[in-house]
């Protein structure tokens, strides 16, 4: 996907930079009002478009905090067992990773990886 505002342009951004050119994996942080603009909601599709042997792997991050500039987001008012459901149908291995302490989180986030 080669849209500006989807997690796989801002990967393919990241991608083009010498660091990630050995990388197999790109990932990006998406929050939840980002992920609820149009161009974006569509990206979530594109997932059946990327093939990680040749176009390498993209994990979005979904920063699920629950607000947008205008207000709460659907995805942060949704039961969870919903936004799981949600992803999975687009083809997604979903994992929650919940806490706001930075060195618990770094560690919960390593785990989960």
């Amino acid at each position: 996907m080669k849209t500006k505002n989807s997690f796989s342009g801002k990967a393919e951004a990241r991608r083009r930079s010498p660091v990630s050119q050995q990388a197999r994996l790109d990932v990006a942080v998406v929050g939840d009002g980002e992920a609820e603009t149009g161009p974006l909601e569509g990206s979530w599709k594109g997932v059946k478009f990327l093939n990680p042997v040749h176009d390498r792997a993209v994990l979005p991050v979904l920063h699920l905090n629950g607000y947008k500039i205008s207000g709460p987001t659907v995805m942060g008012r949704d039961w969870d067992q919903d936004v799981r459901k949600l992803l999975e149908a687009h083809g997604y291995d979903v994992h929650f990773v919940e806490g706001d302490d930075p060195p618990i989180m770094h560690q919960a986030f390593s785990k989960t990886l």
